[in-house]
């Protein structure tokens, strides 16, 4: 029984769409961040893009983690090879606040 439940809850979360959002890949860093740990994401605005250093919050994953903050979204995270849109269900991503994407 408990092998059941398991494997049911398994498969759930296997189902379960990532809650990364993809950023369009027309927008690329061009900043270099000098802050220790933090990564460049480069977010589209209604002018084009706009680079944003910082520490990276891990989010997303097969397991859906949500971001801590709900100020915050699950973004794609721009370090690895991993594409949200094409079969990337499972990609971890970093949390940016919300007031940076539009």
């Amino acid at each position: 029984m408990k092998l059941a439940i398991l494997v049911s809850t398994f498969l759930a979360a296997v189902a379960y769409s990532s809650p990364v959002e993809a950023i369009p890949k027309k927008c690329s860093c061009t900043t270099i961040c000098l802050g220790l740990g933090q990564v460049c994401v480069s977010v589209p605005t209604g002018k084009g893009c706009k680079d944003v250093c910082l520490l990276p919050a891990f989010c997303g994953g097969i397991a859906g983690f949500p971001c801590e903050g709900e100020d915050e979204i699950c973004v794609d995270d721009p370090r690895d090879n991993c594409d949200v849109k094409h079969g990337g269900a499972d990609c971890g991503g970093i949390c940016v606040p919300k007031k940076l994407l539009g």
